[in-house]
């Protein structure tokens, strides 16, 4: 080869290397990392706390992260069982801050007990910020007088870590499959002997610290709002809000209810798996990634559909999120999350195991509704009680929906229809929508879970200037439009904002009252007005076959890829 021929073969691979080097110097010398701690404890010195998902958990986490997510294996660091003492587990969190560097993605996900102290008739967790609660360390009932100091306490142990990484520009995704509370009980009978082991334990608080304690709990207990979210780079995703336990799927349930990999597994963290996994859509809009108001969304939908009891939250809430982190992506990846496609509507399949003949009657001619036998996939199932007096609605899990006298058919009928109609609605809704509305129940880190006497509003951030359409289906299986109710309300909501439905004074807020139990909710921001919108003005206390509601869901049909939805569940529960 000749001198000016390799010469110019030089040159030419100078340039491109000259340009490599000068976007590094301008963007930094390294790529963004991304780094994970994933502490698991399933295996806990009592054995009667022992869980069976948390070490799978973790080692599935890790797993779908290196495999899909783009982390390095040697970058994925896990504490499990006997490992993670709170020692090592504090010593990690702080050395964050040494493996990574600004701009790199930090994951942290927690799986085992959490806990709150509780005080007697108050359905409260330890007064930290937004219930964050405190996680059980493996030597925690090693100690004598175990107390809040040996636990990892989001105040004192988290917001610091979390903060510095922050300050240093790491970009953090946190994950808690633990619990927060759970004194609660549901009236609808969710609550039962056979019911999944949960992930919370009671704290027995030091004699000296309880009064302390108990006056912080009512404090807690009466503020109208938790504390203010301290971060701003900082998404955080959680099993459970106050009042609920989050659920472990032990070995003996997989028969009923499996698991992605037919392993034991956190109830949300295997919805969360599903989702990292493309087994079900995480890009709800198919823009290439997954939003922390997506993930949530498809874990929170997930689980409903399974009963299991406890619904994520979200962190920050929608009603408070000024740094628009609900519509940033989770984890830096393109491409990875499986895209939500348009699917077919699906009755409501119900099975009835024991029901009587006036029963089976009764339900066979709802709408939207296939009754199956023993063997086939189903929804819904009836079983009546071992003393013949009550029917039961299990969710397809097991897990109990509502208990109901049984000769009490009407009300039987009204929770079947309930059901079935808002699975059609949902159904419809999901095959024509544009991606996932932000959507909560004001203040949100309660999960949906209030009790007589307290007030709530419906937030919705839509990402255009959206026409609301607020839908509630109560127990009873009747429908009202809760917004808008007037013309006045048929003014497009800001892009970007968030809007309280009906509005923050505390006179505007929705009072909750009796009876007990589980209204449903459906959300719709259209990108301009549906037609026949005036005709849902007033609308309340009716029939799904109601000529309006009609009316309502052919414009969905018509407004198709035009709108955004959403779904959320109110339950009122006994004090």
């Amino acid at each position: 080869m000749n001198k000016p021929i390799a010469t110019h073969l030089a040159n030419m691979l100078l340039v491109p290397l000259l340009a490599l080097s000068l976007v590094s110097m301008a963007f930094g010398q390294t790529a963004p990392r991304r780094i994970a701690l994933l502490v698991g404890i399933g295996d806990y010195s009592d054995a009667k706390l022992n869980l069976e998902g948390p070490p799978h958990d973790v080692a599935a986490m890790k797993d779908v992260l290196v495999r899909r997510w783009g982390f390095q294996a040697q970058d994925v660091k896990t504490l499990v069982d006997r490992q993670a003492t709170r020692d090592n587990i504090l010593a990690e969190l702080a050395a964050l801050s040494k493996r990574s560097s600004a701009n790199d993605e930090v994951l942290v996900y927690f799986s085992g007990h959490g806990t709150s102290a509780l005080d007697s008739g108050y359905g409260a967790t330890i007064p930290l910020p937004h219930g964050s609660g405190a996680f059980v360390p493996v030597d925690f009932a090693t100690k004598t007088n175990p107390g809040v100091g040996d636990l990892i306490v989001g105040r004192t142990d988290l917001v610091p870590v979390f903060s510095a990484l922050e300050a240093g520009g790491r970009h953090l995704w946190v994950i808690s499959d633990s619990c927060y509370s759970g004194q609660q009980v549901r009236s609808s009978g969710l609550i039962q002997p056979d019911e999944l082991p949960s992930r919370m334990i009671p704290l027995m608080v030091k004699t000296e610290d309880a009064q302390a304690q108990r006056a912080d709990l009512a404090l807690a207990g009466k503020a109208d709002r938790p504390e203010p979210y301290p971060y701003k780079a900082t998404a955080f995703l959680a099993a459970s809000g106050e009042g609920e336990r989050a659920k472990d799927i032990p070995k003996y349930s997989l028969k009923k209810m499996g698991t992605t990999d037919d392993k034991p597994h956190g109830a949300m963290t295997d919805a969360l798996l599903r989702v990292l996994k493309g087994e079900i859509p995480g890009d709800l809009d198919g823009d290439g990634v997954m939003t922390l108001n997506e993930v949530h969304r498809a874990t929170s939908d997930f689980m409903a559909q399974r009963a299991y009891g406890h619904t994520p939250i979200r962190l920050p809430a929608v009603a408070e999120d000024a740094q628009g982190l609900g519509n940033r992506a989770v984890l830096n990846v393109r491409n990875v999350a499986m895209v939500a496609t348009r699917q077919d509507i699906k009755p409501l399949r119900v099975r009835a195991d024991s029901a009587s003949s006036a029963v089976m009657s009764a339900i066979s001619g709802i709408p939207d509704l296939r009754m199956v036998k023993s063997g086939e996939d189903t929804d819904i199932v009836l079983k009546l009680g071992k003393d013949g007096n009550r029917i039961g609605l299990l969710a397809a899990s097991g897990d109990f929906l509502a208990g109901i006298p049984a000769a009490e058919t009407g009300r039987i009928v009204a929770q079947v229809r309930q059901l079935a109609w808002a699975q059609r609605l949902r159904g419809l809704a999901e095959k024509h929508r544009r991606g996932a509305l932000e959507v909560g129940i004001d203040p949100e880190v309660r999960s949906g879970n209030f009790t007589p006497g307290q007030r709530i509003s419906f937030v919705a951030r839509p990402d255009k200037n959206a026409t609301l359409v607020l839908l509630n289906i109560n127990a009873d299986g009747k429908v009202a439009v809760l917004y808008p109710q007037v013309s006045a309300e048929d003014k497009p909501l800001p892009a970007g904002q968030a809007s309280h439905i009906p509005g923050t004074a505390d006179h505007q807020r929705i009072l909750v009252q009796e009876p007990f139990g589980m209204d449903m909710q459906f959300v719709f921001a259209f990108d301009q007005p549906p037609s026949g919108l005036d005709g849902l003005h007033h609308l309340e206390n009716a029939d799904p076959s109601d000529p309006r509601l009609a009316a309502f869901e052919r414009s969905i049909g018509s407004m198709s890829g035009k709108f955004t939805f959403a779904s959320t569940e109110l339950r009122t529960l006994k004090p």
